[in-house]
């Protein structure tokens, strides 16, 4: 998978949860208690499924960086280390994208 097609399924899975978030503040004001609606998360665990396989994530940073992270957001107080203490820099999909190619 290229760093271009890895964009592409970032870009279509940001747009999924805006809608779904979009969705879920249209409902709020008939039912409090619903604080998230989900259309079908069984497209998001397909989409990481597939990306975990094409890359051999098995310690799946992709999604780390995903949520954890919020794609880099939060890359200033959550850090990632490997195993000889040195940091993992997951600023930006290029790096997540870096490592999971270097890993493969």
């Amino acid at each position: 998978m290229t760093l271009e097609q890895l964009r592409r399924f970032v870009d279509a899975l940001n747009s999924y949860h805006m809608r779904e978030e979009q969705l879920s503040k249209a409902v709020e004001p008939f039912n409090s208690s619903w604080t998230m609606i989900e259309f079908c998360p069984l497209i998001t665990k397909c989409i990481f499924d597939y990306i975990k396989e094409v890359f051999n994530d098995e310690g799946e940073w992709f999604g780390y960086w995903f949520y954890e992270l919020e794609q880099g957001k939060n890359s200033d107080r959550l850090k990632a280390y490997n195993e000889k203490g040195d940091q993992i820099v997951l600023n930006t999909l290029e790096d997540v994208y870096r490592l999971l190619v270097s890993a493969k």
